[in-house]
Order: C-alpha cells, then structure tokens, then sequence
C-alpha cells in the first residue's frame, strides 16, 4: 500500500510537472502567433529599402544613405507560473550590418560605396498572462498586462532616452512614456482614431550628446521611416500619423549616436543606439 501511495504521489507530480510545460509551451506559442501584432518589433528593423539622411552638424559626410540588415535573430521566452499567473520576460536580439551610403554631393555620384558597421541589438519586454479564460482556448492563458519594448546596442551607448510624448494635434490626447519596460493593461494600450495627425517629442541626456532620431511608423502598406528633427539640446520633435488601416501597429523610437551614421571608422565610431517599441491601436472612429 505504502509502495502503491509513493507511486501515485510520483506520477501526481509528473503529469503536474507536464501540465507546467504544456502551459508554458502555449504561452510561448501564442506570443509568436495571434498575438505577434502586440509584440513585434520588426517596425525598427523592416526599411530594406533604406533612406538618406542629411547632416545638420559640421562633421563627417554630408549625407549617408543607410538602413539595417538582419543577419541573425535570438529569441529567449522565460515563463514562470505562479498559479493562475504567468510573469514572461522576452528577450529578443538582433544582429547584422547598418549599410551606410555616404556621399557629400547634389545629385549624388552615379556609382555609392557601401562603408557598412556591424550592428548588435539586445531587446527586453515583459509581459503577465492569467488563465481567465476558456479553457478550451490557449488552456485558458488570457494576455493581461504588457511592456513597451527596449532596445540597446550591444556597444552601451553613450546616451539614453528619457522619455516620449505622444500628443494629438488637436492637443485632445496625451501620453508620457518615461519606462518603456512598466507594464500596463493590455487595454490600456493607447487607442487613437486611424490616420490622426500627431506631435512627437523624445527626450534625451545628456543633452549634450550628438544623436539623431527617428520614428518608424506604418503607412499606406508600407513602412515609413521619419527623422525627428532637434528642437533644443536633448530635445527632438516632428509629426507623425497614426496608421491608416484598422489593427495594432507600433510606432519604432530609433535613437542612434551621430557618429554611427556620419562617421565611416567603426573603431572610434562603433555602432551605438536605443530604440522604444511601442504598441498602439488605430481605430475606425
């Protein structure tokens, strides 16, 4: 009998053991599926195309044409089940080469020479799951709170970002973001009407850094990719709209030294940046 109870006891506490696993392998699962619009970050990374930047400094070249190439990704999902609660931590790293085109004429020369940096981003969010739901569907893991998402060069760069506004035009609406890494609701995700004019401003320190700044942003079926022009010392601000089709989108903060763009020597001028992914709702009204 006693033989018989540790038996049981044992395989008590393997099928828990394996219903520990199935839940985690479902959360994992979900996030890169039918939740992939909440935790993408491919809005900083997706500009194969490139674009030009001029120079506003006195440095380095007057204008670079550049965009990120993807070589390798590295997806690290940590979950931890407490109950009904699950705490996700994401890790997410990217790495390859910044193609930079630099040339300092109008128009430029028939023949660009690629001058390219290698690049290494490390990115973290978090996430919070509760099993809330049916228990037919996801074995109920419902998505209830969820972080912004931080990137950070592998080179720690020599500045931070301290903090966005998200304002509409019209000033009705207003957001401060000032940790990307806090978790919020995930219907407390900031809902804005499709295609709504807006004002954006990144802080910066020290603001005696010399950075340039971007936001990446969907269009009319494509990625758009926008400088954010300085205002101040540590200060940058331009227009943006909300996405015109209906769905979760993202908007990419991209912050890179100036030196990573204008500057062609890797060594002294390495490749050195922090980008905020964040999630937004456009909507019909």
């Amino acid at each position: 009998m006693k033989r018989f109870l540790v038996v049981l006891v044992v395989l008590i506490g393997l099928f828990s053991g394996c219903q520990r696993a199935t839940d985690e392998e479902v959360i994992q699962d979900v996030i890169g599926t039918e939740l992939a619009d909440y935790f993408s970050d491919v809005d900083n990374y997706e500009k194969p195309t490139g674009d030009t930047i001029a120079d506003t400094g006195t440095k380095g070249h007057l204008y670079v044409f550049w965009f990120r190439e993807v070589k390798n990704i590295t997806k690290n999902v940590d979950v931890t089940i407490e109950g009904d609660s699950a705490f996700v931590v994401i890790h997410r790293d990217h790495s390859g080469i910044l193609h930079r085109y630099p040339f300092d004429t109008l128009p430029p020369p028939d023949t660009l020479i690629d001058i390219p940096k290698n690049f290494s981003d490390n990115g973290l969010r978090y996430a919070i799951f509760k099993k809330v739901g049916d228990l037919n569907i996801n074995r109920g893991w419902v998505l209830t709170d969820i972080s912004f998402k931080k990137i950070v060069s592998t080179n720690e760069p020599p500045f931070k970002i301290d903090s966005v506004k998200i304002m509409t035009f019209d000033s009705s609406m207003t957001w401060l973001i000032t940790n990307p890494l806090t978790l919020i609701p995930k219907d407390s995700i900031m809902r804005l009407p499709r295609g709504k004019k807006l004002i954006i401003t990144v802080y910066t320190s020290p603001s005696t850094e010399n950075v340039v700044v971007f936001i990446h942003t969907m269009g009319e079926q494509r990625l758009h990719r926008y400088r954010i022009r300085k205002a101040a010392d540590g200060v940058f601000q331009g227009l943006c709209f909300s996405a015109p089709m209906v769905g979760i989108h993202r908007w990419g903060i991209d912050v890179l030294t100036y030196g990573t763009i204008f500057e062609d020597d890797s060594t002294t001028y390495p490749y050195e940046a922090e980008a905020w992914i964040i999630p937004y709702v456009s909507t019909a009204e």
